[in-house]
């Protein structure tokens, strides 16, 4: 199996995940319980990292444009004048900090989906119990 090598973000909310997502016997009609606010809980954190993505693009898009502006001149095309701007340390941070953010936002569209099921999951595990129990 490859080596999967995840942003400490994602590993932190993966943690997170896993205790929200944990079904026993003793915890499986709290899990129940909050079934709906944990999904909320998930959409929101989701849609929270997603504002901070589009954040981070914008202030790339600003930082290129005033590089732009600064170091522009008529007879230098605007292209090779942004690809100029990619290369400053600004943006190679910010381009960093996105990089870690896309991540961040594909995992909690997994997570949400996960989410979407979890009633059935603790449907199942009741089901199981009272099999057991029978």
């Amino acid at each position: 199996m490859a080596d999967i090598c995840l942003n400490k973000k994602v590993l932190e909310l993966d943690r997170e995940v896993q205790a929200d997502l944990r079904i026993t016997e003793i915890n499986v009609k709290e899990k129940a319980m909050q079934s709906s606010s944990l999904k909320c809980k998930w959409f929101v954190t989701y849609l929270s990292e997603k504002k901070k993505l589009e954040a981070l693009q914008d202030k790339r898009k600003e930082v290129i444009d005033e590089y732009v502006k600064e170091h522009g001149k008529v007879d230098v095309l605007k292209v090779k004048t942004q690809n100029e701007a990619t290369k400053q340390e600004q943006i190679k941070t910010i381009d960093k900090a996105l990089k870690i953010q896309c991540e961040v936002v594909e995992y909690l569209e997994g997570v949400y989906k996960i989410w979407t099921t979890f009633s059935y999951d603790v449907k199942n595990s009741i089901d199981i119990i009272k099999i057991e129990v029978s």
